[in-house]
């Protein structure tokens, strides 16, 4: 009888690389993933190709920094061959998500789970995720149809949506934060009941007008902005350093941390500072974090790996975001 094969768990363990098994069954698990999630082709394609399965692949690979860091990371949460594959799944969804972060769809998202959880005044999250208007104190969800809930959208006076410009360097803002705010508290009140934010998030990404052709928002949903699969030693290592970005901000430069991704009139607005003053507060807390991250002029992080990174400068806006709270409250 001839030799059985080593399987990818025994391959990891024993070796501590990534050889001809392990590279089999991330593909075999991307292929599988991919089709049970219903993941959009890239680039408008009709299907998903081999190459396309395999730079997927690579990139959830390079998602855990290295080859190395790749294989401590999927054993540590595997015992067997079968828990090996479930974390491998996990992590193509994470690294679909990434994609998902740099379209438009990915960028409401962001835009909009931020603007929920900052403005206490207006929205309440009743339980995690459904949000209602504040003092509603409904608890019922809603069932309100989307085509109802875009009425009342589009029945908000006076939005005034950005104009797409193809030379930006940046993602236009949709519309300003007081803009946006109006829409979404037209929408919760119209629902009468609170509403998951993903479904939030679809009324909004109707109102805009997106129509993403390699990304979903439930893509988005699930995997960008939540739990992205780390370890609890994981997230004190990050709590730790964002702790230490912390310590190098001044005063002013965490002011602005909830507004980094927002145009420079919003933030200035928001902080009621001048323009200029908010757009230097901002370049200068911009140069702190991405100095300790070590992000280079390409956008890659060099002393994390790019979903922590992401991770640390949500603690670091979070934590801005209740300091600001807690300063109105004095």
């Amino acid at each position: 009888m001839g030799e059985s094969l080593m399987s990818a768990f025994d391959e990891l363990q024993q070796t501590g690389m990534a050889g001809e098994q392990t590279f089999e069954m991330l593909l075999g698990v991307t292929r599988q993933t991919v089709k049970a999630r219903n993941y959009p082709a890239p680039d408008g394609k009709a299907f998903w190709d081999q190459d396309d399965l395999a730079e997927l692949a690579h990139e959830m690979v390079l998602a855990c920094s290295d080859g190395q860091s790749f294989v401590d990371t999927v054993l540590a949460a595997s015992t067997d061959d079968d828990s090996l594959r479930a974390v491998v799944a996990h992590r193509v969804g994470v690294a679909f998500a990434e994609r998902a972060r740099d379209t438009d769809t990915g960028h409401l998202v962001g835009r909009i789970r931020k603007l929920l959880r900052a403005n206490t005044t207006d929205f309440n999250e009743v339980r995690p995720s459904f949000w209602s208007p504040a003092g509603a104190g409904v608890t019922t969800e809603a069932d309100t149809s989307r085509e109802d809930l875009l009425r009342a959208a589009f029945a908000v006076p006076g939005v005034k949506l950005t104009r797409w410009n193809a030379e930006a360097e940046r993602r236009s803002p949709f519309a300003s934060k007081a803009d946006l705010e109006r829409l979404v508290l037209a929408i919760l009140r119209a629902a009468g009941a609170p509403v998951h934010e993903r479904e939030l998030i679809k009324v909004l990404a109707d109102y805009f007008g997106l129509r993403p052709n390699s990304v979903d928002i439930d893509d988005v949903t699930d995997f960008s902005f939540q739990d992205d699969g780390q370890s609890p030693a994981q997230e004190v290592e990050n709590s730790q350093y964002a702790d230490m970005i912390w310590e190098q901000l001044t005063a002013d430069e965490r002011t602005v941390l909830p507004w980094l991704d927002d145009s420079v009139t919003d933030m200035a607005d928001g902080l009621g500072i001048g323009r200029t003053r908010a757009h230097n507060i901002r370049a200068s807390a911009r140069v702190v974090v991405a100095r300790a991250l070590g992000i280079d002029a390409e956008g890659n992080a060099q002393h994390v790996t790019v979903g922590d990174a992401f991770v640390i400068v949500q603690m670091l806006q979070e934590r801005a975001a209740d300091a600001a709270s807690a300063d109105g409250e004095a």
